[in-house]
């Protein structure tokens, strides 16, 4: 049974949980590069995410559950230092960190899959207290980090130029991250990698951005009237004012003042199941 991680969780609000600076110290300066990753646990994710998501992000949870080898393997994988690359290796870096966050949200609902599968439980929000993302569930490097501690402080953090601003580097990044939201992109069924990464975050941006999808983003007579809330939370990453890389990222006029973002309604529903494929 096919399951959209879209269609699973409600819209959630993210709260920015905080890394004591020795950790995230520890986690920015430590890690070997890429060639000492676990390319084994790695190859094996890799085969999972063809084998249980399709292009469209769904998931296949039943299967997924009934063989999580490859998934608790590559979780285990990410504890090691080794595993994690260092920033001087951006790339390599930020597709471990992005394969982490996906790989630790699939975990979690894996971890409760069972509520799930009963009805006892119908989003993310309602696990943990209504507070998933902050939880210190996540042994990333050899120290425990929540998801919001891993998108926020380093994820994002990483995008810090040398003056400290945010946003000059990747923005693309968040069309990769998966929170398990109802408003988030969709899952991509493969890994990502420091060779691809380009490539992999250029489609995850059309996919997003040029999708017929009016959770991301709607148009009328070649102008942009309303886009996904990703821009509203994280504007800033995206550029001050935001306009230029919308323009260039859809080919579409963005009018003043700004677009109103998109809201959606019905989030509230129990899952349904993806369209038929052809």
């Amino acid at each position: 049974m096919y399951t959209s991680l879209h269609a699973l969780f409600l819209a959630a609000t993210v709260i920015v949980g905080t890394l004591t600076p020795s950790h995230a110290r520890s986690l920015e300066t430590h890690g070997n590069d890429n060639n000492n990753s676990d390319a084994s646990a790695l190859a094996d994710y890799n085969i999972l995410l063809r084998t249980h998501v399709d292009d469209l992000g769904f998931v296949d949870y039943d299967a997924l559950h009934a063989d999580p080898a490859a998934l608790h393997a590559y979780v285990d994988s990410l504890a090691d230092l080794a595993n994690v690359p260092s920033v001087e290796d951006y790339d390599a870096r930020l597709a471990t960190l992005i394969n982490a966050y996906n790989a630790f949200t699939l975990q979690l609902i894996l971890d409760h899959w069972d509520q799930f599968e009963s009805g006892q439980t119908t989003s993310i929000t309602q696990l943990h207290g209504g507070k998933p993302w902050d939880q210190p569930l996540w042994n990333l490097a050899g120290q425990t980090v929540s998801l919001n501690q891993l998108e926020h402080e380093l994820i994002r953090r990483d995008l810090l130029t040398e003056d400290g601003v945010v946003g000059a580097a990747e923005p693309r990044l968040h069309w990769a991250v998966v929170c398990a939201a109802y408003s988030c992109p969709p899952l991509r069924a493969e890994a990502y990698t420091a060779s691809d990464l380009d490539a992999q975050l250029a489609d995850q941006e059309r996919r997003v951005l040029l999708a017929d999808d009016d959770r991301f983003i709607q148009t009328k007579n070649n102008r942009v009237t309303a886009v996904t809330q990703l821009f509203n939370w994280y504007g800033s990453d995206f550029g001050t004012p935001r306009t230029p890389y919308l323009q260039h990222a859809t080919g579409h006029r963005v009018p003043r003042p700004p677009p109103k973002h998109t809201q959606h309604k019905g989030t509230n529903t129990p899952p349904q199941p993806p369209p038929t494929r052809n």
